[in-house]
């Protein structure tokens, strides 16, 4: 994700951080689409040289000896507000 403010990897994380470590690398990249489901919203790149941009990030988590999971919406700081946590309403 791009450059956040501090507050918001506190709020993220639950406790300041500068650099994500490695077991989190790990554990955020073990996806199986069963237990552990991710999304993420990423900017479009134009032109030549362009970047894409990690901007949000949707997950859960299903631990199987319960029978709820942990779910988790992350988005970058200059792309609060902007409706990407919204849902749309089919009509």
């Amino acid at each position: 994700m791009t450059r956040d403010a501090p507050v918001t990897l506190r709020q993220r994380f639950h406790f300041s951080i500068r650099e994500v470590p490695e077991h989190f690398l790990h554990q955020f990249t073990s996806i199986d689409g069963d237990s552990h489901v991710a999304f993420i919203a990423e900017t479009c790149g134009t032109g030549e040289d362009a970047a894409r941009s990690l901007v949000a990030d949707a997950r859960y988590v299903r631990y199987t000896s319960y029978d709820s999971a942990e779910f988790a919406l992350v988005v970058a700081d200059g792309w609060r507000s902007r409706g990407l946590g919204k849902t749309a309403e089919s009509g």
